[in-house]
């Protein structure tokens, strides 16, 4: 029997007390209704929150109770007469209006913009119903210095092995990346990835199958499960379930499956799945199961009260037991953690993309205090203006409690507003934010948890930025305000200063952070490549192309298009596969290193403008070469050869010949040192053609004669490229996006500051009106004046620089250590960060200094 679920009962309670009687019964009658609705549609939870939205819809005016006590009735009254005088302040004094609600929309803009940005990252991986069940196994390597190196691949023996030796692990699953394959039918064709999967991968994520069975669509090793996308592209309304599909011209697929598109908060992504059998069958680089090639990535999972400390102390030998890899330990990692933890040191999560989360959160909570302390400021400034109000008021019989609620609520009309603008900025800048992080991040206006985050942050700014005015003010003394000699002591001065002090450090760290991010990111872009990124261009073999290079490349030749081509087994930029099986003369018994392994062919470091330091490169007047290889600089230094040409190496289970050595070239990424690594002639391998066009030439004639040729040899498949030097660019984009988001939040930071610096460089000149006026009677000129109002406010300024310095360089040396590659911090730096914020701030105090100093004294000293 199911547990009857009742409405919050506090909701009730809050609509019997302001709801009126001939109402509520109604009322509360349908939204129990609802409710019932609800919990059966959506759930609990969701249910709750839908009941708390329809219940505050009637807090309006037509529903509240009419009492006629007259109590009550001078306390309506009341509170519509502060609500008027706070819409006659605002509309009164419409400057100070429109700087404090610009200042608070665009804080609160760009805090729920970050906390968008925040909860997408949270998210990722969250759909899966098993999500707290599921691992992904993580492999740590000791190298020689004694460091850990941490990587998601594994052999595709260890499912097997983890399943049979962990009583705790009730299914495992392998996955791999299956590459990119023309799939047809009839004649709709379309050019998707695709992945291997083992069969348990459908039972142990929550991908939706729309049609198939999970626990079977995987078994047959000729079986194809399709995403919705790619299913309606081929059939459109047809179903496709038990069809067959033809793959790369070769292999008919038989539908099994069709899955919903995965989410875009799934850290996997596919457009069709194929089984590990056919892998197999095919003899893909995922083969029969062995312990040698670590490629593929191991999912798995445990049972309910499974110990994550015991799981990790089984699986962490299996690796040593089954093969002689003894540098080798395994361990478990939560596969919600795979999006935000993936950087390891010495094994141990470090960060990832939760260092954004992190850095994000504390950008959203800096820049509203930020915007916060310029309310304060501006509310402050301006307090002289109306102390004769709450004079009059307090006289006339106003409690300060009274005054306290009229101004903090003019502050949360102020919010209220401020959070209208904001919506508006965020409606209209969020499609350019989603640009910058490659996101797509949505406001979603029916959400209520959105609206109770809204009303949320109006009561947070509202109290904090009203607080301080409204306490402030209703202390004042009414005799001294009406005598004329009211006056703000140095101790009222002093919090606003702390205030300009902590936004003006804030904004030079941001300044400083961007300064130096760019630094950074030009410091690796000048490094050298080693290999000539410019007019190359990197196409994939499929289809027709198997097998007829050398028959390309002459056609491609005689167009004029190419200067050179050569064939390789990987992209240049991109992916690559590692190996620790290399015997060569002279190796330690312990010496396993880890190798970045290209296989090629012909032509190699002619096409991609590698220099060759030692020996040769492949050659055709050389048959011998078939069992030769290349060694890169940092592999000589490794391997420990004085003498590396002509030296023997075990590779790929063959005995091979180094013939050449080559200057190192970035394969990873640019800002890590570079891995050692082999070259071996094998083109049965390639599958990617590299051209290097002829730059006399321009490129769109080049492109052109090249289609022609490919069309002519590939017809079926689409003519696809990719230009080198464009996605090594690639590479710099995390680092660029973070540099623009600092680069833009110091901007706004900085604004908003000196929207505060301006409002107490007024409440300054405000104080400082009649000895302004006294010395220019006698005689000081207006850049004198200027310079007296201006130097207290420089001088916060370099107090500002002085405290940020240590923290801005503790904060960005603590992000360089990331990088093998990496500049130096100099004081130019800091001191050119310093000088544009004593510039800017020098700006925004002048132009109201100047206005000050220009006005006539007879009009200051004439109440004298």
């Amino acid at each position: 029997m199911n547990k009857p679920h009742y409405p919050p009962a506090w909701v009730d309670r809050l609509l019997e007390s302001f709801c009126a009687a001939h109402l509520l019964e109604e009322v509360q009658g349908d939204l129990h209704e609802l409710y019932g609705k609800w919990v059966q549609q959506y759930g609990v939870r969701k249910a709750r929150w839908l009941y708390v939205w329809h219940a505050m819809k009637f807090f309006r005016p037509y529903a509240f109770k009419r009492n006629k006590n007259r109590y009550s009735m001078n306390l309506t009254a009341m509170l519509q007469n502060y609500l008027k005088i706070a819409f006659r302040n605002l509309q009164r004094d419409q400057v100070f209006s429109l700087i404090n609600v610009g200042g608070l929309a665009i804080g609160l803009a760009s805090c729920i913009i970050l906390l968008l940005f925040v909860d997408d990252e949270l998210s990722y991986d969250r759909f899966h119903t098993k999500k707290d069940q599921l691992y992904l196994v993580w492999m740590n390597q000791i190298k020689p210095n004694g460091e850990i190196s941490t990587n998601e691949t594994t052999p595709n023996a260890l499912a097997e092995a983890i399943l049979s030796s962990v009583p705790e692990v009730v299914n495992a699953g392998r996955w791999d990346w299956g590459g990119e394959h023309l799939l047809a039918y009839g004649n709709q064709s379309i050019k998707k990835n695709g992945n291997f999967a083992d069969p348990s991968i459908l039972q142990m994520f929550s991908f939706n199958l729309l049609a198939g069975n999970p626990e079977t669509a995987l078994d047959d090793p000729n079986a194809i499960v399709l995403t919705r996308s790619v299913a309606k592209a081929l059939f459109g309304e047809e179903d496709p379930l038990g069809k067959m599909v033809r793959m790369d011209e070769q292999t008919d697929m038989n539908i099994t499956g069709i899955v919903a598109d995965p989410p875009y908060h799934s850290t996997l992504q596919f457009d069709f799945l194929l089984p590990w059998q056919y892998a197999v069958n095919l003899q893909h680089g995922a083969g029969e199961p062995n312990w040698r090639n670590f490629s593929f990535r191991t999912f798995v999972e445990l049972s309910d009260k499974a110990s994550v400390t015991e799981v990790n102390k089984k699986i962490r030998p299996l690796v040593q037991q089954h093969s002689e890899q003894k540098d080798i330990t395994l361990m478990v990692q939560p596969f919600t953690d795979w999006h935000l933890y993936s950087e390891f040191r010495n094994g141990i999560p470090v960060g990832g993309r939760v260092e954004y989360v992190r850095l994000f959160l504390i950008m959203a909570a800096g820049i509203l205090l930020i915007a916060c302390i310029n309310f304060i400021n501006l509310s402050t400034a301006r307090s002289e203006k109306r102390a004769r109000e709450v004079g009059i008021r307090k006289i006339a019989g106003a409690a300060r409690t009274a005054l306290i609620g009229q101004f903090i609520g003019e502050s949360l009309i102020l919010s209220a507003l401020s959070l209208t603008v904001a919506v508006l900025l965020i409606h209209f800048t969020l499609p350019y934010f989603n640009l910058l992080f490659d996101k797509h991040l949505t406001l979603e206006y029916g959400n209520p948890l959105y609206w109770s985050v809204g009303f949320i942050l109006i009561l947070f700014t509202g109290l904090l930025a009203g607080s301080y005015p409204a306490f402030y003010l209703s202390g004042l003394n009414p005799l001294r305000i009406f005598k004329s000699n009211l006056r703000f002591s140095k101790s009222t001065l002093r919090p606003r200063q702390v205030l300009v002090v902590f936004q003006f450090a804030a904004a030079i760290v941001f300044t400083l952070g961007t300064l130096i991010i760019y630094q950074q990111i030009q410091f690796i872009k000048d490094r050298p490549i080693g290999y000539n990124i410019a007019n190359l261009l990197e196409v994939p073999i499929e289809g027709n192309l198997y097998g007829k290079s050398e028959l390309l490349r002459e056609e491609l030749l005689n167009t004029g298009a190419i200067q050179s081509m050569c064939v390789l087994s990987n992209p240049m930029v991109g992916g690559w596969t590692s190996t620790w099986e290399v015997e060569w003369p002279g190796k330690q018994p312990d010496g396993n290193i880890s190798f970045v392994q290209l296989a090629t062919a012909y032509h190699f470091t002619e096409t991609y403008g590698v220099e060759i330091v030692e020996g040769r490169d492949f050659s055709e007047d050389y048959a011998s070469d078939s069992s030769a290889i290349l060694l890169n600089e940092a592999a000589v230094a490794a391997m420990s050869l004085t003498n590396p040409i002509g030296t023997q190496v075990k590779w790929q289970h063959e005995n091979r010949t180094v013939i050449g050595v080559f200057k190192d070239f970035i394969k990873g990424s640019p800002y890590q040192t570079v891995q050692p690594m082999i070259i071996g002639f094998m083109p049965q391998r390639a599958s990617v053609i590299a051209l290097r066009l002829d730059n006399s030439r321009s490129i769109s004639d080049n492109l052109a004669q090249i289609e022609r040729v490919f069309k002519n040899l590939n017809p079926t498949y689409p003519f696809q490229y990719s230009f080198v030097d464009a996605r090594y660019e690639q590479k710099f984009v995390t680092e660029q996006m973070l540099g623009q988001l600092s680069g833009l939040f110091a901007g706004l930071t900085l604004f908003i500051s000196c929207l505060g610096l301006l409002g107490l460089t007024a409440f300054t000149a405000m104080q400082r009106t009649k000895e302004i006026g006294v010395r220019k009677v006698l005689g000081a000129s207006v850049v004198s004046v200027v310079a007296l109002l201006s130097k207290d406010f420089i001088r916060l300024v370099l107090i500002a620089l002085f405290l940020a310095t240590p923290i801005a360089w503790s904060i960005m040396h603590r992000w360089l250590q990331s990088f093998a590659y990496r500049i130096e911090l100099q004081w130019w730096m800091f001191a050119l960060a310093g000088l544009f914020a004593v510039l800017i701030a020098l700006l925004t105090v002048s132009f109201q200094s100047i206005k000050a100093a220009l006005m006539n004294p007879v009009k200051t000293l004439r109440n004298e």
